[in-house]
């Protein structure tokens, strides 16, 4: 098993370092926002004001465990192959609980070891940026207790993708010929238009319609009441909180809506059709990067509104904002970089059936437009609401606010492009090489 390891290693050493890097980010980001709650519990607060404050990141620090687990999970579904072949050989499906421990648990202990000191060197950094700012802010915290709850949180993290792992080794085990089959390297392709699609006597999704025309209605009226100064805590969180199920409602119901109705008209456009497909299936694949970014985003700046002191606010909320929107985007780098190499498939169908690579080049671009429109810039003008609103009420400077929001605009143009030049790469590979084509790969 060692040299089965070794072997591994040596083949995927490119997937391997950049898992390694990710979950080090995640980990050091994770160690800090726990240096930041031990920071907070120090203070003498009125309770809901230290709720607030501990609740910013201790929210970021359940994101960053809960992105550990899906980097990890994600990459360990896309081995199914070595298991197979362990088990081919003869080991049983508990030796692949070993097997994993061999191969994954080291570069967690090192991502965790690596994570203590780059945490405490961005605990440094956050303590020097209020000095600049001739404030006498400190957050001092205890460094055994951050890795005590560090240590929980990856015992934590492990069991969970050693059980979420189980359920796999057992399908592994009942059908090995379907994950030893090289015809197949996605259960469900990354987008097909179905022949029952063209029929004629499709019905009318009444039903979606009124739902979105509900989800419409919340989230306007929700984002006017925002506007009011005179709000109390009770309409400021019920208003709030309808905003953001409204915001998520209708990005999620779009686009799948618009497809089901415009379907006959979208046949005459093979290349919008196609793009809306890709991008019903692309949501999908992301819905966990896409909620987060979406819900966890705005309600993290929503706990701002029951702090005290701009002083306290400014320390926890931008580097809290800024870490959040790194992880995400290192989680979605990891995620789009498995989903791209499932759907090299799919575009070797459509380029064998007479689409020109320029053609899926534009599918992909349509496809990635929508997603950063939808997921990325409509829940930035939410966030916008709540800045104006913090500025308003004296709790984020103008400095502050500009930061994150530049941040937040580079950080996701930087993935878009990332994913661009990706799929230009994919596309240009599988379009000259027939392998893809004739093995699925």
């Amino acid at each position: 098993m060692f040299t089965f390891i070794k072997k591994i290693y040596k083949n995927q050493r490119k997937d391997y370092v950049m898992l390694l890097i990710i979950l080090i980010f995640l980990s050091s980001f994770e160690f800090t926002f726990l240096a930041m709650y031990d920071a907070f519990t120090q203070f003498n607060l009125h309770w809901t004001v230290r709720s607030a404050l501990h609740g910013i990141p201790v929210l970021a620090s359940l994101v960053a465990l809960v992105l550990n687990i899906f980097v990890t999970k994600y990459f360990i579904e896309n081995k199914k192959q070595e298991f197979s072949i362990l088990l081919l050989s003869g080991r049983k499906p508990k030796d692949l609980l070993i097997y994993l421990l061999l191969q994954f648990l080291p570069l967690m202990v090192i991502a965790y070891i690596i994570a203590a000191i780059i945490g405490s060197a961005f605990m440094y950094l956050i303590n020097w940026f209020p000095q600049i700012q001739n404030s006498t802010l400190i957050l001092n915290y205890s460094f055994i207790n951050v890795c005590f709850y560090s240590f929980m949180y990856f015992v934590f993290a492990f069991i969970v993708i050693l059980a979420l792992c189980a359920h796999q080794f057992v399908n592994l085990d009942k059908d090995l010929a379907k994950y030893l089959s090289q015809k197949a390297s996605i259960s469900k392709p990354a987008y097909i238009i179905k022949a029952s699609a063209v029929s004629s006597k499709r019905k009318i999704p009444w039903l979606m319609i009124i739902f979105s025309l509900g989800a419409i209605y919340l989230t306007v009226a929700s984002l006017l009441n925002l506007l009011q100064t005179n709000l109390s805590t009770t309409d400021l969180l019920m208003s709030f909180t309808y905003a953001l199920a409204g915001i998520f409602m209708l990005v999620m119901t779009v686009i799948p809506l618009l497809y089901d109705l415009l379907h006959h008209r979208l046949l005459k456009h093979p290349i919008l059709m196609n793009a809306l497909s890709s991008f019903n299936e692309f949501a999908r694949v992301m819905v966990v990067l896409a909620t987060l970014n979406m819900i966890i985003l705005p309600i993290q700046l929503f706990l701002i509104f029951f702090g005290a002191k701009q002083e306290l606010i400014q320390a926890i909320t931008l580097p809290c904002f800024i870490m959040m929107i790194i992880m995400i985007a290192l989680s979605f780098i990891l995620r789009f970089f498995i989903y791209n190499q499932e759907s090299r498939s799919t575009f070797a169908k459509l380029n064998a059936i007479g689409y020109s690579p320029h053609i899926l080049n534009q599918i992909t671009l349509i496809k990635n437009i929508l997603f950063l429109f939808l997921i990325f810039i409509i829940p930035l003008l939410f966030m916008g609401e709540l800045f104006y609103r913090a500025y308003n009420q004296g709790l984020l400077s103008i400095n502050i606010i500009s930061i994150m929001m530049i941040t937040y605009l580079i950080i996701n143009c930087l993935v878009f492009i990332y994913t661009c030049v990706q799929e230009r790469i994919s596309l240009k590979e599988v379009t000259q090489n027939v392998k893809y084509l004739n093995r699925g790969q």
